[in-house]
């Protein structure tokens, strides 16, 4: 028996209810799991500042050198970390791409298009893949026994050589600030930390260089004048404790993803005057 237009029109307004209805249940269902991976991230890092305290809690030695047995850590976070860059640093490479879309000098409008539809797929799986990064992170550094402050502290120092370089594969704009404003704030703190360690202790007359050299550091950094420290070489009792280590820290440093790396949940920031 043939059928009405009208019944043709109810059965397609179903088919189209049904699809509609499943999306919406597989959107909120990704959303309840992406809630679960949030709150199980922000679960481990505030454990891990319990114990071993905020960020920009952190007190360097006063000379500002790594001990061996810390190093050595650090490079086992590393490593456990190592894992998740390709995903992240796959996913960076797309938000890149879909940025120098909107350019309509670089590709022909319908291919834009197209690009811009397959890559919005993909940046669909950043959310759980950046949570999986933050969880190894975290769960890696509670494991050592490691707080954010001193992991940022030697992040940056290890990798200075490479942060101040800029990726010509497509990483550049996200890098190009190196590290974000909170990170660096508290790698700020960290350093006059650091100088109060030293003036506390009995320094050497030859130490007032190296405590002169922190002074204008951390002044640089609290200006803007400046993204990093010690932009002109790294003092030698730091360089000397990370000297051993080169190759190892090279090996497992992810390029062009350094904001996401001491990226942090949980809010507050615990700076002192």
């Amino acid at each position: 028996m043939k059928r009405s237009p009208g019944t043709r029109h109810k059965g397609w307004d179903r088919g189209c209810g049904i699809v509609i209805l499943v999306v919406l249940a597989l959107v909120a269902l990704a959303a309840i799991l992406i809630g679960l991976s949030v709150g199980e991230a922000k679960r481990i890092e505030q454990t891990l500042n319990e114990r071993c305290g905020e960020a920009p809690d952190f007190v360097p030695a006063p000379d500002g050198s790594i001990p061996r047995e810390r190093v050595e850590a650090f490079l086992r976070v590393r490593a456990r970390v190592y894992e998740h860059c390709p995903a992240i640093q796959e996913r960076l490479g797309i938000l890149v791409r879909l940025d120098n879309l909107d350019r309509p000098e670089n590709v022909p409008t319908t291919v834009a298009i197209r690009e811009r539809f397959g890559g919005l797929k993909e940046l669909f799986s950043f959310g759980p893949a950046f949570l999986r990064f933050m969880e190894a992170r975290n769960q890696a550094l509670l494991d050592e026994e490691m707080g954010l402050g001193e992991y940022m502290y030697i992040y940056v120092l290890a990798n200075l050589e490479q942060l101040h370089e800029l990726d010509d594969s497509g990483f550049a704009d996200i890098e190009q600030a190196h590290i974000g404003n909170r990170a660096r704030e508290e790698l700020t703190q960290i350093l006059r930390n650091q100088l109060d360690a030293f003036e506390s202790a009995e320094a050497r007359p030859a130490d007032e260089d190296l405590a002169a050299n922190l002074r204008d550091q951390i002044a640089g950094l609290a200006a803007g004048q400046q993204a990093l420290p010690w932009e002109d070489g790294l003092p030698s009792m730091i360089a000397d404790s990370l000297e051993p280590y080169a190759e190892s820290l090279a090996q497992h440093y992810c390029k062009g993803i350094a904001k996401i790396e001491l990226m942090q949940k949980n809010k507050g920031l615990n700076f002192k005057n």
